[in-house]
Formats: C-alpha cells, structure tokens, sequence
C-alpha cells in the first residue's frame, strides 16, 4: 500500500481539500483507496457523514478499543473507504503520547489492512502525536502551501520533524513535493 501523509503545520493551506481530491481521484482511477481523517476537527468526516452518529473512530484505534479495519465506512464513491474522526480525537493525544508505542499506532493498525493501493491521511494542522503517526506510518509526504512568507515559514519546522522521522523511525520517508496554490 502506497501511503501519502498530506501535512503542513499551519491552518488554511489546503490539506483537507488535497486530500479529498487525490484520495476520489484515485478510487475513481479503480483503485481501492483509504481515506485517513486524523484532524480531530473532522472536516474530512463530515464530507461523507455526520460525525458525532459514528460509533467508531480513529479515536477507537488510538484507544486500542477497535481496529483499523472496524472503523472503516464505505463512501458513495466506489472504491473509497474513511476511516474517520470527531472532536474526541483531540482528548486522545495526551493519552497517546503516554506511551512508547504512541508514534507507531498508526503504522501498526494499517499494517493490518493488505488489500487497499492506496491510503491517503489528512493530517491536522499541527505537529502533533496524530501528524508524528501520518509521518511513521507514511511511504512519502505532500505539503500543501500557500505561496507567502507564514506559509514558508511554517515548512522549517516541519522540515525538521521530518528529517528526524526519516532518521529515526522511518528512513524510507520521500517527501513528494510541495503543492501550492494561488488565491484568486
């Protein structure tokens, strides 16, 4: 499975909106694709169904109380699958980060899943423990950005935290590119 962390620090750059449309994009292609909402505002979620109706969640697998392949839903799309979030997910981050295993529960639960091509994961707009998971768990990263100054600036930090994933954790970690965007 070729997975995409869609990541960047800073709020309003196009993350959700990128990872919408690549992860569509890719299951209209024919490919059997996950759709990953780790952003505890749940915008992803909330695309294809309400969140707060949902029994299962990312938080369930960040709790240990389900399995990545129990909190699957099936969207109208044909071949694309979310495994979504609500508001909850943000209570688990200090939870999560308690533990030793707390960067590779991600990594661990899609090893699990051995028939989707692709998962794409909507990261949250920070460095959190759900970010630090996208990236350990990711074959290669997107960074959507707006081409100004704060846009740039926040990639530094980023930067760092993926060199160190790569030289720590995740060695194989390509960074794809940086996807930027014009207002009209």
């Amino acid at each position: 499975m070729i997975i995409t962390a869609i990541t960047n620090q800073k709020g309003g750059e196009g993350k959700t909106t990128t990872s919408l449309n690549l992860a569509m994009g890719l299951a209209r292609k024919g490919y059997k694709t996950l759709l990953i909402d780790m952003d505890p505002q749940a915008n992803t979620t909330g695309i294809f169904t309400n969140p707060d109706s949902l029994e299962k969640t990312i938080s369930n697998v960040f709790s240990q109380t389900s399995k990545m392949k129990d909190i699957l839903v099936e969207t109208r799309i044909k071949k694309l699958f979310l495994a979504p979030s609500r508001l909850s997910l943000a209570e688990m981050e200090t939870v999560s980060t308690n533990s030793v295993e707390a960067p590779y529960i991600l990594r661990d639960s899609l090893a699990e899943l051995r028939d989707f091509d692709f998962a794409i994961i909507d990261c949250p707009p920070s460095l959190s423990i759900f970010t630090i998971n996208s990236l350990v768990a990711a074959t290669n990263v997107l960074i959507p950005l707006q081409a100004e100054k704060f846009s740039v600036d926040g990639i530094m930090g980023l930067q760092q935290t993926i060199d160190s994933i790569k030289k720590r954790i995740n060695p194989d970690l390509v960074i794809l590119g940086a996807l930027s965007r014009k207002h009209c």
